[in-house]
């Protein structure tokens, strides 16, 4: 499976990383200094080899608590609360992400886009109010790591479901794609079709018809 917008495939068979793309020290460092300066604590994705570990001195508001609590009891992932971000030299920082109302992450967003080597995507949660910060390595997306995938298992096409901007990566290189009912309507542009939302389970009703089709 491809993670946190594609910096990461995991073998979840074997639990463990096939491949991941970190952020270098100094820029991850870059990017702990732009949030300092506007007060806000995101969390920092270190790749563990078998588990992810979550790391976060604060947090900002309720969205942040909620993502927090409905992650932390997850298999593969471990949330530490410090007291200071530190990265060792053995870390490897794969991914920054921050929950908050626009005009508190965009001033951010604008400072951490004029960075080398990281690439973010700033974008509304289609679920809550709040907006996602999210900053990666730049030479990656779900996109290659959906054409990673495609070689690793040796498949001959790509079938994408999506319903927000940082998926457009992976419509763009996927054979069809299929946007649901309630995704951001830059996505539904770009898509093959749109179909039922999430709350109508629309890729699993698709996925059993089209195989239902095909048989």
């Amino acid at each position: 499976i491809a993670l946190m917008n594609g910096v990461m495939v995991f073998d979840t068979k074997n639990n463990k990383t096939v491949s991941s793309h970190a952020i270098s020290k100094e820029t991850a460092y870059e990017i702990l200094a732009v949030y300092k300066k506007y007060n806000k604590h995101p969390m920092l994705y270190m790749d563990r080899g078998s588990y992810l570990e979550i790391i976060y001195t604060k947090t900002d508001n309720i969205h942040h608590e909620y993502y927090i609590s409905n992650r932390k009891n997850k298999k593969l992932k471990k949330f530490i609360k410090a007291d200071e971000y530190d990265i060792g030299a053995d870390d490897k920082l794969i991914y920054i992400v921050s929950l908050d109302k626009p005009d508190e992450l965009e001033p951010i967003y604008k400072e951490i886009s004029k960075l080398d080597g990281v690439v973010s995507s700033f974008y509304s949660d289609n679920y809550t109010s709040c907006n996602f910060l999210e900053t990666m390595n730049s030479e990656i997306n779900k996109g290659t790591a959906a054409i990673e995938i495609k070689k690793l298992l040796g498949v001959d096409r790509i079938i994408a479901f999506g319903d927000n901007l940082n998926d457009i990566p992976l419509f763009e290189v996927a054979d069809e794609a299929y946007a649901v009912s309630n995704a951001n309507d830059r996505l539904k542009a770009i898509s093959t079709g749109v179909i039922g939302s999430n709350d109508e389970d629309g890729v699993a009703h698709f996925i059993y018809q089209h195989f239902k089709e095909q048989r």
